[in-house]
């Protein structure tokens, strides 16, 4: 079989191309019909580039991604700020694959819903178009600095999302979207600068690498600080009251964006720092994550009952099911056998909510992308489905008994 060789910046392009057509976008922005087509356009040729990395993954033999290092490939570094050691180094693995193919499948449908905006179209469509640089410059950031900026300038597009092209209470629940995940991230800030004085670099793959934090009440401290910083923005109970607010108040588009693609922010980096940076803390601190998970699916799927809004229960639900995953931290063989990640390919389909070491991971990575929902926006195995699907037709049995006794009334 002929192999191609995707020797090209394409992590670069998976980055700056939506950025470049942000701009267009606002640049022909006076016409709504040119503003649309932009954006479109640009956002299928995002997930064109986002399919053949995933194809880089999926099938190895026949698309090959070139500069591979350790575990990661694709691998883009150039000095940036060289008197502080901060580079420009992108680079990704299997899991940031998945994930950056999530965000440029979805974003081309956010566009879809929000296609009849009338209200300053050009700039509402170059919002998603930023949204999407900046979530796709998240997962594939191996540089501490570089992932910092991209982490915060996201909070940007989807704050005047909401707070332009919401519903009635668009402004509170902006600025509470905005408060709790900035503030949540001044726990990160504090790590990352620790993770640059026990390891000397801002590079990522170094510090996965070596995992220089020392053992004990350090690393511990550390990693409770990034459950925290993670946990918000996941959300996870008792963190997690910004986000029923933000998914009423948001357009239909940014609701979508944001349970598909943005809460997933904090689960990715629970994986990329508490478990691959932190081994040693992780192996010792996993009950925070399973008794947060506990509390967090009981209280979601309980709170979902009560629901007599769709984007209420969409975001309670959310709450439920995304913490299915931090019971599975427990899963990962974080002693005994090494890994250059800390964490095997399969632990981390495992915690995204997939049998991992039953089925192969390209299997698996099929089955993980074929069993998506648009009812949550999400990727999940079956036996997950079953139980969001109970909140579902719980809520629906509320609404219909409702009804029936206001009709009877």
């Amino acid at each position: 079989m002929d192999e191609t060789l995707l020797d090209f910046p394409l992590l670069s392009i998976l980055v700056f191309l939506p950025l470049a057509g942000a701009g267009v976008t606002v640049l022909v922005g006076r016409s709504p019909r040119a503003a649309r087509a932009a954006a479109l356009a640009f956002s299928l040729g995002t997930a064109g580039f986002g399919t053949l990395l995933l194809l880089g993954f999926l099938m190895p033999q026949s698309f090959v991604l070139a500069r591979p290092v350790d575990t990661f490939a694709a691998v883009e570094r150039a000095p940036w700020v060289p008197q502080l050691g901060v580079q420009y180094l992108l680079g990704a693995d299997e899991l940031s694959a998945v994930l950056v193919f999530l965000n440029v499948l979805l974003t081309p449908l956010a566009l879809a819903i929000g296609w009849d905006e009338k209200h300053r179209v050009g700039a509402f469509f170059a919002l998603f178009l930023f949204m999407e640089a900046t979530i796709n410059g998240v997962f594939l950031s191996l540089d501490l600095f570089l992932f910092i900026i991209f982490w915060e300038v996201g909070l940007v597009p989807m704050y005047f999302l909401i707070a332009v092209w919401g519903g009635p209470r668009r402004s509170y629940a902006a600025i509470k979207f905005f408060l709790y995940t900035f503030l949540a991230s001044l726990p990160l800030l504090v790590a990352m600068f620790a993770f640059v004085f026990y390891g000397g670099t801002f590079d990522m793959i170094t510090l996965i690498r070596t995992s220089p934090i020392p053992v004990g009440a350090i690393g511990e401290l550390m990693f409770l600080g990034l459950v925290v910083a993670f946990g918000t923005k996941l959300p996870t109970w008792p963190l997690h009251t910004w986000l029923p607010d933000a998914h009423v108040e948001a357009p239909t588009g940014g609701s979508v964006i944001l349970a598909g693609v943005l809460l997933k922010l904090g689960g990715y980096g629970l994986v990329r720092f508490n478990v691959q940076m932190l081994p040693d803390a992780a192996a010792t601190m996993w009950w925070a994550l399973a008794v947060l998970g506990i509390i967090s699916i009981l209280y979601g799927a309980m709170v979902c009952l009560a629901q007599d809004d769709l984007k209420r229960l969409v975001a309670f639900s959310s709450i439920s099911h995304y913490a299915r995953r931090l019971p599975r931290f427990r899963l990962a063989r974080f002693k005994g056998e090494t890994h250059p990640r800390g964490l095997p390919f399969a632990d981390v389909l495992d915690i995204l909510g997939v049998d991992g070491r039953r089925l192969g991971p390209r299997v698996q990575l099929g089955a993980h992308l074929g069993l998506a929902r648009l009812h949550d926006h999400g990727l999940q195995p079956a036996h997950d489905r079953a139980g969001l699907d109970f909140q579902f037709r719980c809520g629906r049995f509320f609404l219909g008994s409702r009804r029936t006794g206001q009709e009877q009334q």
